[in-house]
């Protein structure tokens, strides 16, 4: 290509690809990859190889491309903000995400993941935004969010979740925008906020609440 140690970002969405090549792409400076709204069902394992540097990834909209590798991001230990959202997504792995600690965002709007398991978002100690909405949640495992103190905005709307309780944290956390609506919920426990001493706003509209 030429460009291996000059370009910064490549945005090559709202195209066909349908995947990505056998060799790792190789740009050494790259920092944004946006791959999004294309027709992608298969990228190789070690395809990000190349671009360790990367801080934003977009892989949403290729709504053929799951399952998803569980080493895909392996390489990528600056990873920043990786957008996943409506790529038929159907779980999460720990494994997928813990090799990525700087990771501040995560979307998954729109997928099918029906459940999130202990230790999912282990240890990502700098995310701050999970977008987890239309989903079909209906279980979240206590400990799912173990050492990820720091998230700040938690979307769980548009799921079918009939619980929301506090030990799906493992610590305090310095949660700020809760959002809960379009859900099952029609009671929550006592302990469902008292880990979240920064909690500004709630949204729980659109439940089955009958008292609160």
């Amino acid at each position: 290509m030429g460009l291996e140690n000059s370009l910064l970002e490549l945005k090559i969405g709202q195209n066909r690809i349908t995947n990505v090549g056998s060799h790792p792409l190789t740009l050494n400076r790259l920092r944004k990859l946006d791959l999004s709204h294309n027709n992608i069902v298969d990228i190789p394992n070690n395809a990000f190889e190349g671009i360790s540097q990367l801080t934003y990834l977009n892989l949403s909209h290729n709504i053929h491309f799951s399952p998803i590798p569980v080493n895909l991001i392996y390489p990528l230990t600056k990873l920043q903000v990786l957008d996943l959202s409506n790529t038929g997504l159907k779980s999460i792995f720990p494994e997928m995400l813990n090799k990525a600690p700087n990771l501040r965002q995560i979307h998954l709007r729109g997928n099918k993941i029906q459940e999130l398991t202990e230790g999912t978002f282990t240890n990502l100690r700098n995310l701050t935004i999970v977008d987890l909405s239309f989903n079909n949640i209906a279980s979240i495992r206590p400990a799912t969010f173990i050492n990820a103190m720091n998230i700040k905005q938690l979307s769980l709307r548009g799921n079918q979740l009939n619980a929301f309780r506090g030990e799906i944290f493992n610590t305090g956390t310095s949660l700020e925008e809760l959002d809960l609506s379009e859900n099952q919920l029609s009671y929550l426990f006592p302990t469902s906020f008292r880990i979240h001493p920064r909690l500004r706003k709630i949204n729980a509209s659109r439940n089955k609440f009958n008292f609160f």
